[in-house]
Formats: C-alpha cells, structure tokens, sequence
C-alpha cells in the first residue's frame, strides 16, 4: 500500500545495502517513493534495488565514498539529473562495530 505523502518523493538512502539502510528502502519503495541508493559497493547496491523490484524511473544505485565531498557533489549531480528533486535524505553510514564503552 503506498503513502500518498511519500508517493513520488525522491529519498536518498546512505548506506542503503546496510542491515537499517536496507530496510529503510524497502519501506520507502512500498510506499511509493523514488530512490536514490548509495554505498561504497555497487554490486551490493545494485543487488537491492533488484529485491526491491522498482522500475528503473524509480531507483538509482551508486557507488559512492561519502568522505570525499567531489564524489558527494557527482552523485547529487546524477540524483538531480534523474529525478529533479531531492525530497528526503536518510543517512545510515557508520555504527557502533562492537567493543567496550567507556
């Protein structure tokens, strides 16, 4: 079932291949949003938005390295030639890989 405030929106997921990321875009893409996936590996990208099942007018994976603000700038650039818009951004980039707390 789609939200219709979500219908068409363009939400970019950082991190997207990941465990949060993964799950993110497939509750955006059942509501009917358009996606923009990023991650470092694009075979991992490209292997979701497979699962996710959308037609290619609604998803776009790339492979980016977000610590680089010239990769950062390219891939907005290539979002915004797809899409035209960015409506939502969602990091999911990083996280606590175990170990003690001090």
């Amino acid at each position: 079932m789609s939200n219709p405030s979500l219908q068409d929106r363009v939400v970019i997921v950082a991190g997207a291949a990941g465990g949060l990321g993964s799950v993110a875009t497939a509750a955006f893409a059942k509501a009917g949003s358009k996606l923009a996936l990023l991650g470092r590996d694009q075979s991992k990208l490209e292997e979701l938005a497979g699962e996710l099942k959308l037609p290619s007018n609604r998803a776009q994976a790339i492979a980016v390295d977000l610590g680089k603000p010239a990769d950062v700038e390219k891939a907005a650039g290539e979002i915004l030639k797809k899409f035209g818009s960015i409506d939502v951004l969602l990091n999911f980039v990083g996280g606590w890989i175990g170990g003690k707390r001090q």
